[in-house]
């Protein structure tokens, strides 16, 4: 609006002297000596040219410095930086049969015990034996060892909850002679998980018809419950004993001495589900690391901006979830440290507790998953602060962490003795880690901000000038954030390379806003503060040579005694503009055709 008044009052000077100076041709255009008139123009005016402007929050700021960590504001327009990481560990990792091992059990039975006679040595015919002398019963007990304790305080297993199980029955029996198995049972020490009804194994059935020696059967039996007792030979190893029911036939042949009918029960697979008895952490899996990587601090390390955040009320929220771990669980963090990714040979920074005592913590969850897959865990939450792990030690002038590093374990279980103490298949202990640091600073804080305005240039060129008498750059500020703000200009050409200028060594100070104690801008009606320069005929020419203009934000506290909270609606208003005087200078040609 300001170009077009200016242009409309030089038209209207222009016009009048045009005007003027026809009719002074008209009033001696018969004149002969009208060849020797001053046919010289001019007029002079003032004009403002606005060349740039900069609006921005501290959002804006630090955008430009990195990419990553999350910056938002809350309903109170206060800003925070938002981190997250999750880990997970389990107490025990519990194997009733580890991958790729076997356990069996099984007996040989001789045929002289079992028919009752004696066998000379050179044999003995079945076909004189009697039709009914024939049949063989069998029934015996056998224990099978899985090696589960069944003492001690570290781990003992009383009783298991199976998901799936394989096993394979084989018959054996001596060459020569042949033999049919009529029936073969198997009475287990299980029960049905749902309906708690006994399990029994019995041959011939659907599945196989006619049972033959020297060949694997292989079954399937899923969703039991077992009663681990103690192995009649090592009472600290556990298993179960099974009841086998054998009737064979003997049909020909010859039987000699020392021939046996005999069967082997191996299982392959053993999986549980919940295993119920006594268990205590192990330390191999009983512990975890989580990491949170705090991006902006990085960038600031590594020269991609420049500043120390240091921020006073950072806060660590640890949530963890305690998932079908069936007993009372204390859950110790046993470390959190700070350090530069970059820069592994710096100093690394810890956590403190109790007072600056202790690096680590410890707390019991406040309850215990009382029944396996309720889906409900118990939840234990730590907070740490500068209160309760002195965070704020983490960023310091000197040391700003851009790495954090929590190790987490289970330091120790109370016995619990209302409810049988278990572990599913699928417990363990969630944490998740989240970091929420708002963007409250210490009072030595700084940060420093750059960016650019293009296009003045073309603007400075639009002017009606043709010669300038004077002219002074003006620079409006207004500073409405909770921290001082120190201005610098630079010129660049096409190149990128800085132009030699006066302009470039003057320096502009804004003190902050009007601030509470906590550091909050109380007042977001700022008054501007402006600045001049007066522009050389040199520093015109070198603005008019650039390509654009760096400006530099040097963010910091004159006083480093006040806090510094910035919110949403803080912001920072730079603009620039020309304000020039001068004219123009011209001639018209007289006319020498004849009259």
């Amino acid at each position: 609006m300001l170009n077009n008044f200016y242009k409309i009052k030089l038209i209207m000077k222009k016009t009048s002297f045009i005007i003027a100076f026809a009719s002074l041709l008209l009033f001696c255009g018969c004149k002969d000596d009208i060849k020797n008139a001053d046919l010289d123009i001019h007029y002079n005016t003032s004009l403002g040219l606005p060349i740039g402007k900069a609006n921005f929050g501290i959002s804006d700021l630090i955008a430009k410095s990195y990419e990553g960590d999350e910056l938002y504001a809350d309903a109170s327009s206060r800003y925070y930086f938002m981190m997250q990481d999750s880990t997970g560990f389990s107490l025990r990792n519990i194997q009733l049969l580890p991958k790729g091992t076997t356990v069996s059990a099984g007996e040989k039975f001789s045929f002289e015990e079992k028919l009752g006679i004696p066998i000379p040595s050179s044999g003995y015919s079945i076909t004189g034996l009697p039709e009914n002398s024939r049949t063989v019963n069998i029934k015996s007990q056998k224990f099978i060892d899985f090696s589960l304790q069944t003492t001690g305080t570290e781990e003992r297993i009383d009783s298991a909850a199976i998901e799936h199980s394989e096993l394979f029955i084989r018959f054996n029996k001596p060459k020569g002679l042949n033999i049919t198995i009529k029936s073969f049972k198997i009475n287990f020490p299980i029960v049905d998980y749902q309906t708690r009804k006994p399990i029994s194994l019995i041959l011939p059935n659907t599945t196989y018809s006619s049972l033959q020696f020297d060949t694997n059967y292989t079954f399937a039996i899923d969703d039991f419950m077992v009663t681990i007792e103690k192995n009649p030979l090592d009472d600290t190893k556990g298993g179960f004993t099974f009841e086998v029911e054998i009737e064979a036939v003997l049909e020909d042949g010859t039987i000699y001495q020392g021939d046996q009918i005999g069967y082997d029960v191996t299982y392959t697979i053993f999986s549980h589900k919940v295993v119920y008895g006594v268990f205590s952490p192990d330390d191999k899996v009983a512990r975890s690391r989580a990491q949170l990587n705090f991006n902006l601090l990085r960038d600031i390390n590594s020269g991609k901006s420049e500043g120390a955040l240091l921020f006073d009320d950072a806060q660590v929220t640890l949530t963890l979830k305690n998932y079908d771990i069936g007993m009372d669980v204390t859950l110790r963090l046993d470390t959190i440290k700070g350090y530069q990714r970059d820069h592994p040979e710096k100093e690394v920074v810890y956590g403190k507790f109790d007072g600056g005592v202790n690096y680590s913590l410890s707390k019991n969850f406040p309850t215990r998953p009382e029944i396996p897959f309720s889906n409900k865990p118990s939840i234990l939450t730590m907070t740490l602060d500068k209160d309760n792990g002195q965070i704020q030690n983490f960023f310091t002038k000197d040391f700003l962490t851009d790495r954090f590093e929590f190790v987490f374990s289970v330091g120790s279980v109370a016995k619990t003795s209302s409810y049988p103490i278990f572990i599913t298949n699928e417990a363990h202990i969630d944490c998740s880690v989240d970091y929420k640091i708002p963007l409250n600073l210490r009072p030595e804080s700084y940060y420093i901000y750059t960016d650019t305005i293009q296009g003045f240039a073309e603007s400075m060129n639009e002017g009606i000038f043709q010669y300038v008498d004077s002219a002074v750059l003006h620079i409006g500020l207004e500073n409405g954030l909770p921290i001082g703000v120190k201005l610098s200009l630079k010129l660049i050409d096409d190149a990128g390379n800085e132009i030699p200028s006066e302009l470039n060594k003057e320096e502009f100070f804004v003190p902050k806003a009007e601030t509470n104690k906590a550091g909050e801008v109380i007042n977001l009606s700022v008054t501007p503060k402006n600045f001049e320069i007066v522009l050389t005929p040199a520093t015109m020419d070198d603005l008019k040579n650039a390509a654009y203009m760096l400006y530099t934000v040097n963010a910091r506290n004159e006083d480093t005694t006040d806090n510094i909270c910035f919110k949403e609606d803080n912001r920072f208003n730079l603009i620039l503009s020309i304000f020039a005087k001068g004219g123009y200078r011209g001639s018209l040609t007289p006319n020498t055709s004849a009259q």
